[in-house]
Formats: C-alpha cells, structure tokens, sequence
C-alpha cells in the first residue's frame, strides 16, 4: 500500500495564460455594445464562462486594450483631429469648429485646444431660455485637460448643449477664448439676444471667466451659481442652517429682506457676511 498523497496541487481559479490581451478579445463584442462595461462586471463575466479569476487590475487592463483595439490610441485619435474637423464641418452644415495647437521645435506639434458647436445645436438656441449656463470640468483621460461647456434650457426645461471646447487648462486665457468664440455664435445665429438685459449667464466666480463675458457681452447680466457659491462657502462655515440662510439672502426682493437675512449669516460666524459679498456683489 502506497503512501497517501500529500500534493496539495493547485489552490487557485487563476491561469497564467489569461493575460490581460487574451482577456480583452473575450470582451471586445460586448464593450462595443455597452460602453460602460465595468471592470467588476468583466471579472463576474470571466468567472462564469471560463472558469477563471481575475484580479481587479487585470480586469482594468483588459478592458484598456479592448478599447484600444476597437478606437485605436490616444495618439491616433489627436493626429486625426484635423481630418476630423473638416468631416465636420462638411457635414453638419453650420457648424464652427476651431482647433489650435502648438508648434516647439524639439518635439513638434502638439494639440493645445478645441471648440465645437454644432450647426443644429446654433440654430436651435433662438428657441431656447435667453439663459446660458458656464463651467469646466476636469477630464480623467490619458492626457488629461479641461471640458469647458455653454449650456442653455429648452422650453421643456431640459438641457440644451450649445457649444463645447476641450483644453488644456482652466485659465483666464481659455476662458476669454472660449467666451469670445461664443460670443461669434450668438452674433450669428441669435442676435436679439445682444440687447441690454436679453441674455443672462450663470457661473462659478472664476476671474478670466468673469472678465471674458463682462468683455464680449457687456449688456447682459451676469449670476453667479447658488450651488458652487454655497459649496465655496461651505468650506470656510460649515453650519447646517448655512444653505437655507445663504437662499434666503438670493431671493430677497427688498432691501430690509436682504439685511435681515445678511443677520441671519453674521449669526453663524462674525466673518461669514464679508466673505459673501467679498466673493458675491449684492446686484448679483
């Protein structure tokens, strides 16, 4: 009689040749069906028709190159940017379309910026709210950058995308570019809108942002928005009252309403007051 066997042998759902490339050709039918294939989900799919366990990170890479087979690279995608704006342009009759880059002897050219408005989305304004709405946002990609949108209301109420640009940062710069580029658009396709009082904007408190529309619609008014004020303000005087005070003081129509709810602030913190109207003048 044979002694027991003792190999433990293998131990684990894992397999050395489920690399992240064989991984990413299992999933490539489904990710161009359901872009936001989640990388938990990819791990569950794996289990259940292979048999194999992937880590989180593979799952990650996996999906990575699926994408990278189905669009191609990051690179390939800014070299046919300018292509691609002539397609654009050609093709949605209207449109504007700008897009700049640099030029540095040592390593050529490189994307700096790019505007978009849509022709569709230039003649559709006319019906929308004289209301037009600012901001940026960061972008997660490889490259980084800054989303920099100009977003109206339609007359259900329901956002209306006007014009767009990706770049590098936010700064004055952008911000003065990308107002001026706008400014172009409504001068073109809805310039009613130029009379004094007509349009209005609504923005963070960002100087070069401030200044571009001061400077390029220097008729219409300029609000600031409640939400990235109150978040602002939020972090200096924290108190669970702060929003319902901060409110009151916005809708106030009288004067006597406005200093009694200015009260109402200086009760929570003794600077509270001169920070608000240092970073909100009372006409706004």
């Amino acid at each position: 009689m044979g002694e027991d066997h003792k190999c433990l042998g293998i131990q684990h759902l894992g397999h050395h040749q489920a690399s992240a490339a064989f991984i990413s050709t299992e999933i490539q039918e489904k990710l161009r069906d359901h872009s936001y294939y989640r990388p938990k989900e990819i791990q569950q799919d794996i289990r259940r028709r292979l048999g194999i366990k992937l880590s989180y990170q593979k799952a990650i890479r996996a999906k990575a190159t699926a994408l990278q087979a189905i669009n191609g690279t990051d690179e390939e995608s800014y070299f046919a940017l300018p292509k691609y704006c002539e397609d654009l342009k050609r093709n949605n009759d209207g449109s504007k379309v700008v897009l700049e880059s640099t030029s540095e002897e040592e390593v050529g050219q490189r994307f700096r910026r790019m505007f978009v408005c849509y022709g569709a989305s230039a003649m559709g304004f006319v019906y929308c709210r004289p209301v037009l709405g600012l901001d940026g946002t960061h972008l997660n990609a490889k490259y980084r950058g800054v989303l920099l949108a100009a977003t109206s209301l339609d007359a259900n109420g329901s956002l209306f995308p006007l014009a767009s640009a990706v770049v590098d940062a936010e700064n004055d710069e952008n911000w003065m570019w990308f107002v001026q580029l706008l400014r172009e658009i409504v001068e073109q396709y809805a310039p009613a809108l130029l009379a004094p009082q007509k349009l209005t904007f609504v923005s963070d408190h960002q100087k070069g942002l401030l200044e571009g529309v001061e400077l390029s619609f220097p008729n219409s008014p300029h609000g600031y928005c409640m939400c990235h004020l109150y978040e602002n303000m939020y972090k200096k005087f924290k108190h669970p009252m702060l929003k319902a005070f901060l409110f009151k003081v916005a809708r106030a129509i009288t004067e006597e309403e406005f200093n009694d709810a200015l009260a109402d602030i200086n009760s929570i913190h003794t600077g509270a007051v001169d920070w608000l109207l240092k970073h909100a003048e009372p006409k706004h």
